[in-house]
């Protein structure tokens, strides 16, 4: 009991006579991203232009979320069917 007083108190202690240090940056990168334009959906997709790109990702997500929806709907009605069973 009296060692966990001691690292809990040499912790504390550490945390608060934070010394001060410095860092260097030494190289900074980054990524250049390619235009949003048709020639992007061309290389990227089958579409041609990037508003069909765009419809067929947001039709794909509505999709998506669609199937979520009912797969918990299933769900909830299968855990009542079974709390019903338990009673």
């Amino acid at each position: 009991m009296k060692l966990l007083h001691s690292l809990k108190s040499i912790r504390l202690r550490s945390l608060l006579v934070r010394k001060p240090h410095s860092s260097a940056v030494h190289e900074v990168k980054f990524e250049e991203l390619p235009e949003l334009d048709d020639e992007f959906a061309k290389d990227v997709s089958e579409f041609d232009t990037l508003a069909e790109l765009r419809d067929d990702a947001r039709a794909r997500i509505l999709e998506s979320v669609k199937l979520q929806c009912e797969n918990e709907a299933k769900d909830k009605v299968i855990a009542q069917i079974y709390e019903e069973q338990q009673d």
